[in-house]
């Protein structure tokens, strides 16, 4: 799982559903397994933070 969240985020820069993977714009990022999965899968969960200082 060490290098999921790097893909992850990638991918969501590469189809342009977040800006940039800085911390400036990503404020968290968790992880669960859920154990094996026939066929696998990845589902994210995004919130959007409104001026939270």
């Amino acid at each position: 799982m060490d290098n999921l969240g790097k893909c992850i985020l990638d991918s969501l820069v590469y189809s342009k559903v977040i800006v940039d993977d800085s911390r400036k714009y990503v404020k968290k990022l968790t992880f669960e397994d859920k154990g094996n999965q026939k066929g696998g899968a990845v589902i994210v969960r995004i919130k959007e933070r409104l001026n939270v200082n």
